[in-house]
């Protein structure tokens, strides 16, 4: 007899529990809080699933601080609405969260996965925030999907996530990576760039990203041409040996005309690559002369450290419009390790960012001067460029949650009626019915400047140039740095991929 849908799922579902307890290791680390709440209070659990480590060879590596901050945004509008702070009454209903550490790894993230979807002291988790990386925020929709659990991202962009027909519990607060690829190509058909060469991470995103740009790039005409096929790095996992493959290419023969290279791939990639590229440069006096113009998406040219853009020399990103964040800055520059305690990946991020040791076992570090120590713009803070579509995740749920209150229950609290029904958990909201109400809520968000909506995004691009000339750019990490261009451009985005964006580079030059 043919196993249905749902017990197809069921099945597959019962057979990932067996299988990845079995694989469970000590992977480190939750960050639970609880509010004060009354006896009467409802408590509402919100997950995150997010790389706080950066990927190593399939474990968890360095800390991630642009993580570190994705966790604090949480906590501080979650803070913000049960203390009533936020323009949103859940009366009756207490937010909590429950952020686990994916490391950036599927297997990581699924083993977390689990851990998050079972209940704790009698409450279950109700809607995730998550995943960075689109590979592994597919495989954590999957797994969410059996349970009937929404997933909402705020950073991944593989436009695969938009077919609903397959991630039927996944939305996002970020535009898919059709609109940047289209303005990539925008950027070098208006410089008449005939001639460039494509990389990409061996993964869903850069594969699929490269593909698009691709087939944008030479349908314009057909005097343009990409050199070759694209460049691919193995992510994650790769080896030194793999970066200086690829940049072996680039001193080909074949590319030796070529000098912009379009590149698709994760933050890890790229550091990898420039890495391998000053390696290079240090051998060969030849392709040490040789300049290239990097031309990326946001996530990679907004992220890298003063050394790097230094390697890169000459950089142009598509990144959406940085906006104001300033009530999670003056949150987050009030943070300090002497009262701090709670997030369990904090003193790790402090020594990272200061550089230097709190308990003195790093003898390459200075003791830390904590007395001295404060998170400022003069020392280098500046919050992450996704940190509002982060924000904006966890307003949706709450307003998705409030309008259940409204529609449903019609009081305070969450009534019998929004319980789950197919969860052995009876303090989780139903998914499907939280899931139709995240998809209906109308707010004013900050990543998208108007109103959040899970079908309908406003994007504003902008394309921001980078060259050797700008020294300081480790105080703009996240900013434009003087002399950048700055070319906004707002457009009405639709997750069916039918707009089109296309930036006005009128005026704009280039030596390339």
């Amino acid at each position: 007899m043919k196993r249905s849908v749902v017990q197809k799922r069921l099945y597959v579902s019962s057979l990932a529990v067996a299988l990845l307890m079995q694989m469970v290791a000590a992977v480190p680390n939750v960050y639970t809080f609880n509010s004060p709440r009354n006896k009467t209070d409802d408590l509402f659990v919100i997950g995150g699933i997010l790389p706080i480590h950066k990927t190593s060879n399939g474990s968890c590596g360095h800390i991630d601080g642009a993580s570190v901050q994705y966790v604090e945004a949480i906590s501080y509008v979650i803070q913000r609405i049960n203390s009533q702070q936020a323009s949103l009454n859940l009366s009756g209903v207490i937010l909590s969260f429950e952020i686990y550490d994916s490391c950036a790894t599927i297997n990581i993230a699924l083993q977390q996965t689990l851990r998050l979807l079972t209940p704790k002291n009698g409450n279950g988790v109700s809607a995730v925030i998550g995943e960075r990386v689109s590979s592994v925020t597919i495989q954590v929709a999957n797994l969410l999907q059996l349970f009937h659990v929404p997933l909402i991202s705020f950073a991944s962009t593989t436009p695969s996530l938009s077919d609903k027909t397959q991630y039927g519990y996944f939305a996002r607060t970020c535009p898919s990576d059709s609109y940047q690829t289209r303005a990539l190509a925008d950027i070098v058909n208006h410089f008449n760039w005939s001639y460039v060469v494509t990389i990409n991470s061996g993964d869903i995103y850069g594969q699929a990203g490269i593909n698009g740009f691709q087939n944008k790039f030479e349908n314009v005409t057909l005097n343009r041409c990409v050199a070759g096929d694209s460049i691919e790095i193995p992510y994650p996992g790769a080896a030194a040996s793999n970066y200086d493959a690829a940049v072996s290419k680039l001193a080909a023969p074949y590319v030796s005309n070529a000098t912009v290279i379009v590149l698709f791939a994760q933050l890890a990639t790229v550091e990898g690559l420039l890495d391998a590229v000053h390696r290079r440069r240090d051998r060969d006096h030849t392709f040490a002369t040789k300049q290239f113009l990097w031309v990326g998406t946001d996530s990679w040219t907004t992220s890298l450290d003063p050394k790097r853009y230094e390697i890169a020399r000459n950089v142009i990103g598509v990144i959406p419009e940085a906006v104001n964040t300033v009530g999670f800055d003056e949150y987050f520059q009030r943070l300090h390790i002497s009262n701090h305690t709670d997030n369990p990946w904090f003193a790790e991020y402090w020594e990272d960012y200061f550089k230097c040791s709190l308990n003195g076992t790093n003898p390459a570090l200075p003791i830390c001067n904590v007395s001295n120590q404060r998170f400022s713009r003069t020392n280098g803070y500046v919050s992450n460029v996704k940190v509002p579509n982060c924000i904006d995740g966890v307003y949706a749920i709450a307003h998705a949650v409030r309008q259940i209150q409204q529609s449903v229950c019609n009081r305070s609290g969450l009534c019998n009626a929004t319980r789950s029904s197919e969860r052995n958990d009876v303090s989780a909201v139903d998914g499907r019915l939280l899931l139709l109400n995240i998809l209906k809520v109308n707010f004013t968000s900050l990543s998208v400047t108007l109103v959040y909506n899970a079908i309908l995004l406003l994007i504003t691009l902008y394309f921001a140039f980078r060259t050797r000339k700008n020294k300081n750019v480790s105080q703009h990490k996240q900013s434009l740095p003087p002399g950048t261009i700055s070319l906004p451009r707002r457009v009405i985005a639709r997750e069916s991929g039918k707009s089109k964006p296309k930036l006005n580079l009128k005026g704009v030059r280039s030596d390339f």
